[in-house]
């Protein structure tokens, strides 16, 4: 079990400033504290059940909290994430790194658009009415590890998870709204006015000349990205000296292994254990976690072979 109370200080940070050149770079300055707690805990049972029965597991489980505790004051912010003309993402005193900024999308108005909540009460959907959407941070991450053998069999098994995070899925710009020529995603047979749609439309009108905001960030873009992934799963038999004789082999072991078999989530984009890209500004960088711009999936893989111990 452990505790950790961590807090990093002047923390080098590329400031935005204007810029009457073509090329420039931002200065470099020695700004901001972030801060993070949390638990990591694992638990392990390892024992001989019998002369032929083995068992051992092992499970751990990690949690953490993020925050940025000063960037010089509350109004000071960075947005980041970039994802094409627009920022996904904001830094900002008494939030988590890189915490999802945008527009709270509630369902759509009679026009069949976006019906944006109007966060601050003047009357008006303005850049003033964008507001906390998601956060890319987890609740709590665990592993599991088991190993067990029974006579010439054994089995290993390991599976991994996320719970709790918020992923902001950028290909839905180019796969639910008419802004590209290219595939679109079946959600789009359901937009508002869509002959032969079913239940209550999610999408708003498919129209050429569709609100720009509508493709800003917004939360229409946030999803669940909490997955549990069977990651490898190995099942194995040995023979030994008692069937292979006086050969000059002492064992010989056959096994099949299974890679990533089995994803369960709620995450509509193709894999939700999404890496960092640097197809965007920042995502390369903690700026933009939880940003997935397109991401090739894991591959499926069955592995069969033969060891021989000499």
């Amino acid at each position: 079990f452990d505790w950790y109370n961590r807090t990093t200080e002047d923390m080098l940070v590329a400031v935005p400033a204007p810029s009457t050149g073509a090329i420039s770079s931002d200065p470099i300055r020695n700004i901001g504290d972030v801060e993070n707690t949390g638990i990591d805990l694992m638990i392990s049972y390892d024992k001989q059940i019998n002369s032929d029965f083995n068992l051992g597991v092992s499970v751990n489980l990690g949690t953490y909290t993020n925050e940025v505790t000063n960037l010089g004051g509350p109004e000071v912010n960075f947005n980041s994430g970039n994802v094409r003309e627009f920022s996904a993402s904001r830094i900002q005193e008494g939030f988590p790194i890189a915490y999802f900024y945008g527009y709270d999308v509630n369902g759509l108005d009679d026009a069949g658009r976006f019906n944006f909540v109007d966060t601050d009460g003047d009357g008006d959907i303005t850049g003033a009415d964008r507001t906390f959407i998601g956060s890319p941070h987890p609740d709590f991450t665990y592993g599991i590890n088991v190993n067990l053998s029974y006579k010439q069999f054994d089995l290993s098994i390991f599976a991994n998870g996320v719970q709790g995070n918020e992923l902001y899925n950028a290909n839905k710009y180019f796969t639910h709204f008419n802004s590209f020529q290219g595939g679109r995603s079946v959600d789009v047979l359901n937009s508002f006015g869509y002959p032969g749609a079913t239940g209550t439309p999610e999408l708003p009108l498919v129209s050429l000349s569709a609100p720009a905001i509508e493709f800003n960030s917004t939360s229409f873009f946030i999803e669940d990205g909490s997955y549990f992934r069977l990651k490898n799963v190995q099942l194995g038999y040995t023979l030994g000296n008692e069937v292979l004789g006086n050969i000059g082999i002492e064992t010989v072991k056959v096994f099949v292994q299974a890679t990533n078999l089995l994803t369960l989530t709620k995450y509509t984009g193709l894999d939700p254990e999404v890496g960092r890209s640097t197809f965007f500004q920042n995502f390369g960088s903690d700026w933009g976690i939880g940003i997935d711009s397109g991401f090739y999936p894991v591959t499926k893989t069955f592995t069969f072979g033969i060891k021989a111990g000499f």
